[in-house]
């Protein structure tokens, strides 16, 4: 299972997303899965652009994403935040550390 970041889900909202991020999408489509803490990032950044008409398909292109994934979504828990814990963590050992998101 590969978990959809805010990043990924951003940049399918573009108005011209990158080819490579489709692609990619498309060839691990049977593997990805929603986080709600992207759903909670994506829905954050949306309401502070409120008053834009980019807003309105910013929100239509996120209840794509939960659509589309609806049997795929799945909740940020105590475990699941352990589990970050330890990606991150074994991810910055190996010298490629990863970018958190903003709280």
């Amino acid at each position: 299972m590969i978990f959809a970041d805010t990043k990924v889900v951003s940049e399918t909202l573009r108005k011209t997303p990158d080819k490579h991020v489709l692609d990619w999408l498309i060839r691990f489509d049977a593997e990805i899965a929603l986080p709600t803490v992207t759903i909670a990032e994506i829905a954050f950044g949306i309401h502070k652009i409120r008053t834009d008409q980019r807003a309105a398909r910013l929100t239509r292109g996120l209840e794509d994403w939960r659509t589309r994934f609806a049997d795929r979504i799945y909740p940020f828990t105590e475990a699941a935040a352990l589990a970050y814990g330890t990606f991150m963590g074994e991810a910055s050992r190996r010298g490629r550390p990863l970018s958190v998101p903003a709280a």
